[in-house]
């Protein structure tokens, strides 16, 4: 019996992450934001066992919107760096569970 799928993490300033689901189960840390050190408040798991719902994992789940967009700058190389990144409330669908 095996599970595959990608962990979805809002923290609690809005700062949405992801990973993979086993890389999750075998590492051994506190969940925090990688953008603000702030606790993760939300996540939803997308559930890829069997090939359901096979996508890109860098794909926003479902009603997921912005309230801050990204804010960035390019630099003298043509490259858009990202200086803010963007901010969700949590959707009210159910798909998305407080963390504990």
């Amino acid at each position: 019996m095996s599970y595959e799928g990608i962990n979805h993490k809002l923290c609690a300033n809005g700062h949405y992450s992801a990973a993979d689901a086993m890389t999750e189960m075998y590492e051994s840390r506190v969940a925090l934001c990688y953008v603000c050190q702030a606790a993760i408040t939300h996540e939803f798991a997308q559930d890829q066992t069997n090939g359901d719902d096979v996508g890109n994992p860098h794909t926003l789940p479902p009603n997921l919107e912005a309230f801050v967009k990204a804010k960035g700058e390019r630099c003298n190389l043509g490259h858009f760096h990202v200086t803010e990144p963007e901010r969700f409330d949590v959707p009210d669908d159910g798909l998305w569970k407080a963390v504990k």
